[in-house]
């Protein structure tokens, strides 16, 4: 089977590296931002900051250029790109709102993968309702709903948070990773 450009699909070998790298990063920053939480702080609001630029700078002149586009989507999308250039070059200036915005960003997006994980199973039905996923969705929300509901805790306190919450996180991809390679070597023997 391959995809249909002709690609070959990804081997369980491939998977089984791209899941260990995956939890080893996980680990990696979850281990700096709890060891190192304000000098995180500083820098994730930076490159937010610096994101928001580049990421809006590049959609709003894209949409400008490139053809094919309906002119209601264009226009909303210019529109889009130049106010979230707008809100990097603020977060660059203020550090302070970068870290704000950042935190809104990130909590929001723990609450849905929180929902997403605990209802949906990435590895399809029969194991839609497994205990991992509901415990691991649950303290992803259970963090998301700290961040959202105590705006007046410091950055730093979430970003131990995240960093705990990332470290959970990959060292249950490395486990489920090794268990996964256990599993294919049981099957080639």
């Amino acid at each position: 089977m391959g995809y249909r450009d002709g690609r070959a699909e990804p081997t369980g070998r491939t998977l089984h590296r791209v899941r260990t790298a995956t939890a080893v990063l996980l680990i990696g920053a979850g281990a700096s931002a709890l060891a190192w939480p304000s000098a995180t702080v500083r820098v994730l609001g930076l490159l937010f900051g610096l994101n928001l630029v580049v990421t809006g700078t590049i959609r709003a002149g894209l949409l400008l250029v490139v053809p094919g586009y309906p002119r209601l989507y264009r226009i909303a999308g210019v529109v889009g790109g130049v106010l979230t250039t707008i809100a990097g070059l603020i977060c660059l200036r203020s550090i302070a709102v970068s870290v704000v915005l950042l935190i809104v960003v990130v909590t929001a997006g723990w609450a849905v993968n929180a929902l997403l994980g605990t209802l949906l199973s990435p590895d399809g039905a029969a194991e839609s309702r497994s205990t991992r996923y509901v415990v691991a969705g649950s303290a992803l929300l259970v963090a998301a709903v700290i961040g959202l509901i105590r705006p007046e805790l410091e950055p730093a306190t979430l970003v131990r948070i995240g960093g705990a919450v990332l470290l959970c996180a990959g060292t249950a991809q490395l486990v489920r990773s090794i268990a996964g390679l256990r599993v294919a070597y049981r099957a080639q023997v």
